[in-house]
């Protein structure tokens, strides 16, 4: 069977021949190359090594339509449902000439001749040959093939693994569990032995500043006890957690920086700082955070004077903080010109021996010194008339106020 013939059995060919003449021109020939050349298109589109059947059906005969009429010779312009059309009948013929062939080989085998058993015998299987009629089927895609290769993959990978082979992986695991205790223990033991020691520079304070805190924190909230888990494994220390939690406050640093120093996650590292800054806030605020009384006043008065500032409580500055994070909507109220990035400002009050009585934080870097001391509670107290009241002279004149010194907003 010629490709040629194929698609010579159009419906018009079914017509009477006064019919056929007038109806054979809106009827596409198909010659044996274009035949060939519609196949061509149709393996070269489905074996794509990207996408190939994995397309739209529009798509998919769109692109054979294309490929043969760019490569046609004729000259003819072919469209999708023509071509779709014409490769059905195609698909059609051949399905029928390979089972006719297949039915003619059997009986070959079998001793049947061209006489009336032989074509009792293709009557009676008729049933077969169609059934056995093969078809041109699109070859599978590559996400349907690279599926069925993963799941046999997986159930040969699977099935082959012996119970050796799993006892061997579990010992595995557990002895890397062992080791990351023993590791954790040790590391929980050395920063026992780090906190007891004269070196604390790492926490930037004093070792018994350190040691009473982390007692005090202990003491206040169980959140900071060791204690053991389900599986009798001891937790983390108090040191450990106050370790994390003074890092992240004094450096600066993210939480999942403390993770490799001190064996800590970062969700738990976050929770020990939020709780170490409860319990600060809970123990100290009576003793730390609070305004000067009338005997505090009188014993910095009393150092003032002997340093050669009568009427001297303090000092006040302000300190710029460089915000990495800023938002880009507030970069431009949180950046000055001299800083040239975006800073937080922060106003305190300090003493001679390091002690803070105020600190106010989060105005821009837009705002002066002026500025901000006007947006200050600084001087609060002084307005509503609830300030202690002084007493100190200078150059012959009495003062009842007392002073904080500061420099200048614009310093050379």
């Amino acid at each position: 069977m010629s490709l040629g013939n194929v698609g010579g059995d159009t419906p018009h060919s079914f017509l009477p021949p006064t019919q056929q003449s007038a109806k054979r021109s809106s009827y596409e020939t198909w010659t044996t190359e274009d035949n060939i050349l519609l196949l061509t298109g149709y393996f070269h589109v489905s074996n794509d090594s990207e996408l190939g059947n994995n397309q739209k059906g529009e798509t998919f005969w769109g692109k054979i339509t294309q490929y043969v009429n760019e490569n046609a010779k004729s000259g003819k312009e072919r469209i999708v449902s023509r071509c779709h059309s014409h490769f059905k009948d195609i698909n059609r013929n051949i399905s029928s000439f390979i089972g006719c062939y297949s039915t003619a080989c059997r009986e070959k085998r079998s001793g049947g001749n061209a006489s009336g058993s032989s074509g009792s015998k293709r009557k009676s299987s008729g049933e077969d040959v169609e059934s056995s009629t093969p078809t041109l089927v699109r070859p599978e895609g590559r996400d349907v093939a690279k599926k069925k290769a993963r799941g046999s993959s997986s159930k040969t990978s699977v099935s082959r693994k012996s119970k050796g082979a799993i006892e061997e992986e579990l010992s595995k695991l557990v002895s890397a569990h062992e080791k990351f205790e023993e590791k954790r223990s040790s590391t929980a033991s050395a920063m026992n032995n780090l906190a007891h020691s004269n070196n604390m520079e790492m926490y930037r304070m004093k070792r018994p500043l350190f040691l009473r805190i982390v007692d005090s924190i202990s003491n206040y909230d169980d959140y900071f006890t060791q204690r053991r888990n389900n599986a009798g494994k001891l937790g983390l220390t108090p040191i450990q957690k106050c370790t994390a939690a003074i890092r992240m406050l004094a450096y600066g640093v993210a939480a999942d920086a403390c993770d490799e120093y001190v064996k800590i996650g970062e969700s738990t590292a976050i929770e020990c700082t939020r709780k170490f800054c409860e319990g600060v806030i809970a123990l100290f605020q009576d003793e730390y955070l609070r305004r000067p009384n009338v005997e505090d006043l009188q014993r910095l008065l009393q150092v003032g004077q002997e340093r050669g500032f009568p009427g001297m409580i303090g000092s006040i500055d302000c300190m710029h903080w460089q915000w990495k994070n800023c938002p880009k909507a507030w970069q431009g109220q949180f950046t000055s010109g001299h800083k040239g990035t975006a800073t937080v400002i922060l106003e305190a009050v300090a003493s001679y021996d390091l002690w803070i009585w105020h600190a106010f934080l989060g105005l821009p870097d837009s705002l002066n010194n002026i500025n901000v001391l006007d947006r200050s509670p600084v001087f609060d107290d002084i307005e509503s008339g609830e300030a202690p009241r002084v007493n100190f002279t200078v150059n012959g004149r009495e003062y009842n106020l007392a002073y904080y010194l500061a420099d200048g907003i614009y310093p050379k």
